[in-house]
């Protein structure tokens, strides 16, 4: 493996591991808006097994595209139908997933409505991995920060407007809009 290739491979593992933690951030930013309605403390467990199953896929995805050697298009597109795939499956059977980690029905029915919510976006975070790895944005980190301020932002009025509510759709709204200018951004790239 030549110089370039070994320098490619290394900065591409450290964006995805800062895009991993910064996943692990914009859960934290859930959380902690969650403490203020988890008066029964069901909503913050509940969360933290809806966080775990988003994750684990991320987490999957991300070391498959760094260690594949298929083409970018084929890496998108399996990892889009795994996800999408891992969102019905969960969709449909979170409830009884939830169960290997608690059996309080006021935790396992909170899983079932935030997952619902939470999972709208998870299919589009192959984009960003792939986006990631292609190397689309020149300092990942920088981007990154935006997505986290960008959350922090969107999670802040959203709880304000709509409470509850707020706090588990601005998860998806924020995918959405990142994902957006994620397009935006390529589809520069590919005029340039």
């Amino acid at each position: 493996m030549t110089f370039v290739k070994k320098y490619i491979k290394k900065n591409n593992l450290i964006n995805l591991l800062i895009f991993l933690i910064s996943e692990l951030i914009c859960f934290s930013i859930t959380s902690i808006h969650l403490i203020e309605y988890d008066k029964q403390k069901i909503y913050l467990p509940a969360i933290t097994i809806v966080q775990l199953f988003y994750f684990i896929p991320i987490l999957l995805v991300s070391f498959h595209f760094f260690l594949s050697q298929k083409t970018e298009k084929k890496l998108l597109t399996y990892a889009t139908f795994f996800l999408i795939f891992y969102s019905i499956i969960l969709h449909f059977f979170i409830k009884q997933l939830a169960m290997l980690f608690t059996s309080s029905s006021g935790i396992l029915n909170f899983v079932q409505y935030s997952a619902k919510i939470y999972l709208i976006a998870l299919p589009l975070t192959a984009f960003e991995i792939w986006g990631i790895q292609k190397g689309i944005f020149e300092k990942t980190w920088l981007v990154l920060l935006f997505k986290i301020i960008l959350f922090i932002f969107i999670t802040f009025i959203f709880k304000f407007l709509f409470g509850l509510k707020g706090i588990l759709y601005s998860w998806s709204l924020c995918e959405f809009f990142y994902i957006f200018l994620f397009f935006i951004k390529n589809k520069a790239c590919i005029r340039s």
